[in-house]
């Protein structure tokens, strides 16, 4: 799916919102109890857009993913059960939702693989992001763009707090760089 990655403007935050809305509508028809307590809020989403942080991706004019691409430490990842694969500085990845028209074309690997770039571009070599234990298409996602599960956590804020997520990172490599694997000077593998 063609499709470009953009800072989100105000000008995007009704289909952001619409597209967490319908969001929440999927998950709670899944019986998935993630965003069912009131977050993420149309608020949060104008912050993330007043922020900086808000990340879309469009065709045309069309909104038909939203995040946040946030490069600050977040809370509830300081403490998880299991251990974070590094100690690095990362970004963090929030409130990742799609069109209900848009999955399955790929569009949500691209929205990823998009943010991993721009986090490289501003030298962030290292993302973390949660989701619910019951967020099977989530956990796919992650999972198949490299997403490596560390643990669980406990969200520190929000309409949320209290409630247990998986805590998920990846180790970014730039595309241009080359890895060498190291010599075996011993006999036969």
């Amino acid at each position: 799916m063609n499709a470009e990655y953009a800072a989100a403007t105000l000008a995007d935050l009704p289909a952001m919102w619409e597209i967490v809305c319908l969001a929440k509508d999927f998950m709670r028809g899944q019986g998935l109890p993630q965003w069912q307590m009131g977050d993420p809020t149309e608020a949060a989403l104008r912050a993330d857009i007043k922020a900086g942080t808000a990340r879309v991706m469009r065709r045309g004019s069309h909104v038909l993913g939203t995040m946040a691409l946030v490069f600050a430490p977040d809370e509830s990842y300081a403490e998880i059960d299991g251990a974070w694969g590094a100690t690095l500085p990362y970004a963090a990845l929030h409130r990742v939702a799609l069109h209900p028209g848009a999955r399955g074309t790929g569009l949500a690997t691209a929205f990823l693989q998009a943010a991993e770039a721009e986090a490289l571009r501003q030298g962030c070599r290292y993302i973390r992001i949660d989701t619910h234990a019951q967020n099977r298409p989530m956990r796919g996602l992650l999972a198949k763009n490299g997403y490596a599960q560390r643990g669980g956590l406990v969200l520190k804020n929000g309409a949320e707090k209290g409630r247990p997520r998986l805590a998920y990172d990846k180790v970014l490599i730039a595309p241009d760089t080359k890895i060498i694997a190291p010599s075996y000077a011993g006999g036969e593998y």
